[in-house]
């Protein structure tokens, strides 16, 4: 078997990091962590993880210097943070704020993504130079509608 050793340290890393995103996920219910990082002038980035959700959140930059940070906060220390996040979370999707825009998903599709991510490599592909042609032509043509819908 061709790259076996590959495909177990692929498959290793996407399900430990499935696991971390479970353990996150229980984590949630009781606390609400951030990660958010400004390198010079560019957009801060920014991930959210509280109240059974992660969001990925990018704004506007607001300094011209480099910024990171990390924390967390009780939900028993903040309830009225609790129940305003609750509020704010009960529909997942994309939103915009003023300053900038964020992407609410739950953390179980995360987690799943991930686990889908360490099996993928198992999966024995035969490609053709027209599949991946006509694979680049509608991944193209995806985009180009994103870009021209916006």
């Amino acid at each position: 078997m061709k790259y076996r050793k590959l495909r177990i340290a692929w498959s290793v890393a996407w399900g430990v990091a499935a696991v971390l995103l479970i353990m996150l996920w229980v984590r949630s219910y009781t606390r609400i962590d951030y990660v958010y990082c400004q390198l010079f002038n560019s957009p801060t980035c920014g991930v959210f993880s509280g109240l059974r959700c992660l969001s990925f959140v990018m704004e506007q930059p607001g300094s011209s210097g480099s910024a990171f940070d990390t924390g967390s906060h009780s939900l028993k220390d903040s309830p009225l943070l609790a129940r305003e996040l609750e509020s704010e979370t009960s529909v997942y999707g994309l939103r915009s704020f003023p300053g900038g825009r964020a992407l609410v998903v739950p953390h179980y599709f995360v987690a799943l993504l991930m686990a889908l991510l360490a099996g993928l490599a198992w999966f024995h592909w035969h490609f053709t130079l027209r599949t991946l042609l006509i694979v680049t032509t509608l991944v193209a043509v995806g985009l180009g509608l994103i870009v021209w819908l916006r």
